[in-house]
């Protein structure tokens, strides 16, 4: 006769789903961010250089759009802060602003 196990089995699916759910909200507000125009508007911001707890970007040259040009132009972004008038594709900066 055999005799009933108790073994307790735990399966670790990631992420919770309160977890998941707030990434994607956080997703969505940043793209949303990248679809709104008047971010078109801001001054370039260099930002600041990053915290050891904190991921810098691939790469510090980005582009701005330049309402007084009517371009996008290249600059150098230290990495963390600034505002959302910063692209690392030019053609991410002229699709939204130009």
């Amino acid at each position: 006769m055999k005799e009933a196990s108790n073994e307790e089995v735990s399966i670790d699916l990631g992420a919770s789903s309160s977890e998941t759910k707030l990434q994607e909200e956080t997703s969505n507000q940043k793209e949303s961010l990248k679809s709104d125009k008047s971010i078109c508007q801001l001054k370039p911001s260099e930002g600041r250089v990053c915290r050891e707890d904190e991921k810098p970007p691939r790469t510090n040259l980005h582009y701005f759009y330049s309402p007084k040009d009517r371009r996008c132009k290249l600059y150098f972004y230290r990495g963390c802060g600034g505002n959302e008038n910063r692209f690392e594709k030019k053609a991410d900066c002229e699709a939204l602003c130009s």
